[in-house]
């Protein structure tokens, strides 16, 4: 095991609870100095910034063992320049973009609807992605599965640009263009689990 098998939230949790003034707010700002010395060291080594950026800015990245981090940053920066690699990345960069332009209106829950899929390749989407969920829940903190589940990722590729190829994601009937677009935001928020790719550069 890492000898340094703690996370960012965990240097400082002993000593701030026996400090009085103990506020989420001083956590906060501790945790984002930490984040910019790890940065700037790493960066030192030749890990670029924005590869430390889309691993370190993850949701709940400070409550991840740092070697899980370090070996997420090591594997995006080997793969990098792949060309598989950046085939996915464009792909994952199109769901962004259209989960970006669409904001989902509040009214409206985000749980998918079955019987709404009219495409095969929406019935296929939602089959990957509940198989990805599965082994990301069960992977996604052992360090001996990250290059698994990078690879598992980079996969989708060739299922989202089928996808694109055939569903018209804006369709004129909004509940199914709204179930699409939550179709792609479960699968977003599962590739996302890993990194925020669309920070890397193409």
């Amino acid at each position: 095991s890492h000898k340094l098998d703690i996370s960012i939230n965990d240097i400082f949790v002993q000593s701030l609870n026996t400090y009085q003034n103990y506020s989420e707010l001083v956590q906060k700002s501790l945790n984002e100095f930490i984040v910019d010395k790890i940065k700037f060291i790493l960066n030192k080594e030749n890990l670029t910034i924005p590869v430390l950026d889309s691993v370190l800015s993850i949701k709940d990245s400070y409550d991840i063992a740092l070697p899980i981090l370090l070996k997420r940053i090591h594997l995006l920066e080997s793969l990098k320049e792949d060309e598989h690699f950046k085939t996915f990345l464009m792909s994952y960069k199109r769901i962004h973009n259209i989960l970006k332009g669409n904001k989902l209106p509040d009214h409206l829950t985000h749980k998918l609807n079955e019987s709404l899929f009219l495409k095969n390749e929406e019935k296929l989407i939602f089959e990957i992605t509940n198989v990805l969920e599965q082994k990301i829940n069960k992977s996604l903190f052992n360090i001996e599965d990250q290059s698994l589940i990078i690879k598992e990722i980079v996969n989708l590729n060739q299922i989202i640009e089928v996808f694109f190829e055939n569903v018209v994601v804006n369709d004129k009937d909004e509940l199914i263009k709204f179930n699409r677009i939550t179709l792609l935001e479960k699968l977003y928020n599962n590739i996302t689990k890993f990194s925020l790719f669309h920070i890397l550069e193409d």
